[in-house]
């Protein structure tokens, strides 16, 4: 996907941080734990 597409969030965020300002925006909270955060969001990990 290129920088400027648009990107679509259909899908609900499971991160339990709602108070976070990327929540349900997946594309920017990817860019930011990749970018700055360093490991992977919690939408990425199986649940238990």
């Amino acid at each position: 996907m290129g920088k400027n597409e648009a990107c679509s969030n259909e899908r609900p965020c499971t991160c339990p941080y709602t108070d976070c300002e990327n929540h349900g925006r997946c594309c920017a909270c990817v860019a930011h734990h990749r970018d700055v955060a360093g490991g992977i969001p919690n939408c990425f990990k199986k649940e238990n």
